[in-house]
């Protein structure tokens, strides 16, 4: 269930880019990372560097995306697996 909940946030992200409207696709896949449910961490991963792509391609707000993708790695990180 969570699956589908995630590819349908995805999806609708991908129309609203699709149209142009990148504040509403960047929207739909921050409420994947700002929901309470847990997701599989690729889900996450995938998410995070979709939103740091587009804000890359599409504003100037290289902090926020550098921050997208400083947590998009964090699963992988040597730390993380000690836990």
């Amino acid at each position: 269930m969570m699956d589908t909940l995630a590819e349908g946030l995805w999806g609708l992200a991908e129309g609203f880019e699709k149209t142009g409207c990148i504040a509403q696709a960047i929207k739909c896949l921050e409420a994947i990372c700002q929901s309470h449910v847990s997701f599989l961490p690729i889900v996450e991963v995938k998410t995070r560097l979709r939103i740091a792509t587009l804000l890359l391609q599409h504003t100037d707000n290289i902090t926020q995306a550098k921050t997208h993708l400083e947590r998009a790695v964090r699963p992988f990180s040597p730390i993380s697996w000690m836990l």
